[in-house]
């Protein structure tokens, strides 16, 4: 890492927020801290009124390193959402960012410089990122990748807006969104409501020369915490709120993802009133394109099978 003795812009913004990850935090920032880069990175950490000790580790990490570390501390917990994009998100002064949570944390030291040295020769790639390694609390691995080797490729924009699955606290992307539209506080998976954002400005590069992160698996993860029915919700919910903001030469690729998403929900909601909404609903977003007729054919299979059983 290089240290911002003399308050450069920062190349690389580091982008994390954190709620009670005393148990965690320290190895977190560490990671960041042990990049080595020919340039200077910033850590901008939101720090979301903790009843722990996490804003006692991060107090006694910025006193030691003022260059980099640039905490964002709230008087109340504002919520996850509002502390990353509504507080942090317009302090990130860097060319890029890399994004990491409280409770994760890197593992290649060259990291964040395999990754820009790519975007840098490479403009027509938005975002970067590589696999992660799943982790318990106590570090141990629970599996080796979260991505399957399908998954290990470049995207075109389509996918990356579509919502293929790129681990968050992998990647790295040109700082293009200063300020999010007001419908991201209305999603649960900011994530990928914000990669659908960034899929509008280039491709995506798989860095397979970087080694993996370590995304953890605890007791106050949130994402991890909901059903699998719940997260098919959420991101239903999620792409009602891209189709209002994306730019209208990838609307088709929305409405595609919003008629497919609650076709799909049909066979996995328990209650037949619930089911009919969501045939009905999709109809709202109807789109017949390459690959839609045996989505919309098993729909009304999983549907009359439904009936049937009640």
């Amino acid at each position: 890492m290089q240290l911002n003795a003399r308050e450069e812009t920062p190349v690389v913004s580091v982008w994390m927020i954190t709620y009670n990850h005393e148990k965690f935090i320290r190895q977190s920032i560490e990671s960041v801290l042990m990049q080595k880069t020919n340039f200077p990175i910033e850590l901008v950490i939101g720090e979301d009124c903790s009843t722990d000790g996490t804003r006692k580790i991060i107090e006694e990490l910025e006193q030691k390193y003022p260059q980099v570390i640039k905490p964002v501390y709230h008087k109340s917990n504002v919520g996850a959402a509002r502390n990353a994009y509504e507080f942090c998100l317009p302090k990130l002064k860097g060319k890029y960012v890399a994004c990491l949570e409280g409770d994760d944390y890197w593992m290649d030291p060259f990291k964040l410089q395999k990754q820009v040295d790519f975007l840098e020769a490479n403009p027509d790639y938005i975002l970067s990122f590589h696999d992660c390694k799943v982790v318990d609390r106590d570090n141990k691995v629970l599996k080796e990748g979260r991505l399957a080797e399908n998954f290990k490729k470049d995207l075109p924009q389509e996918s990356i807006i579509l919502g293929s699955l790129i681990p968050t606290n992998t990647v790295l992307f040109r700082n293009r969104v200063i300020t999010c539209p007001k419908e991201i506080f209305s999603v649960t998976n900011n994530d990928t409501f914000l990669f659908a954002l960034l899929g509008q400005h280039g491709k995506a590069k798989f860095s397979n020369d970087v080694q993996p992160s370590a995304y953890r698996v605890h007791d106050g993860g949130i994402w991890s915490s909901i059903d699998n029915l719940e997260k098919r919700k959420s991101g239903l919910n999620t792409y009602e709120q891209l189709y209002k903001v994306i730019d209208s030469k990838y609307k088709h690729l929305i409405k595609k993802a919003l008629f497919t998403r609650r076709l799909m929900l049909i066979k996995q909601n328990k209650s037949v009133l619930d089911s009919i909404k969501y045939y009905i609903n999709s109809y709202n977003y109807f789109y017949f394109g390459n690959g839609m007729y045996k989505t919309w054919l098993k729909s009304h299979y999983d549907l009359l099978k439904q009936l049937y059983r009640n």
